[in-house]
């Protein structure tokens, strides 16, 4: 996996008197956004650098919006995280502005997130087949129904006529 990098900006914060600037970037079952708050009006405030880590199971879907001037970096949550202000999350949207210039950036972004993510639902749904009793693994066929073959067939060892029998 190669570690790309998404510079990010935010400016609805603390009602437009400042903004986030940071980097996005994929760590191996997280998605790490680093940020420092600077205020808008003079420039002159820059806070430390603060690291939000979402674990890849908290994102329900990421995507890349091309605007007609701008780009956003939408980040879909299916848990609202611990966050420290003044991260912005609307609904359960995290957004960010990206330059045009880095779109193709982003989109390889995505893409190496939903896979990620659609890889480990998988894998957790195989895990919960596998915590199954034994007995219930083996009278599930392939469709995930009950085998019940007594039902449609006759003593011939035939199929059963259902209207015709009944």
């Amino acid at each position: 996996m190669t570690n790309i990098v998404l510079p990010i900006k935010q400016k609805d914060v603390y009602g437009g008197l400042a903004e986030i600037t940071g980097l996005i970037r994929r760590d191996s079952d997280t998605l790490v956004i680093e940020y420092q708050v600077k205020d808008d009006v003079l420039g002159m405030f820059n806070s430390g650098v603060k690291v939000l880590e979402l674990p890849l199971n908290h994102i329900h879907s990421v995507e890349v919006e091309k605007k007609w001037f701008v780009c956003d970096f939408e980040i879909y949550l299916n848990r609202l995280p611990s966050i420290q202000k003044p991260l912005v999350i609307r609904e359960n949207c995290l957004s960010f502005r990206i330059n045009k210039k880095d779109i193709e950036k982003a989109r390889t972004i995505r893409t190496s997130l939903m896979i990620a993510i659609s890889e480990k639902r998988l894998s957790d749904m195989d895990e919960d087949d596998d915590s199954l009793p034994d007995e219930l693994n083996e009278s599930y066929s392939n469709t995930g129904k009950p085998e019940d073959n007594s039902r449609n067939t006759n003593d011939n060892d035939g199929l059963k006529n259902i209207l015709r029998d009944s």
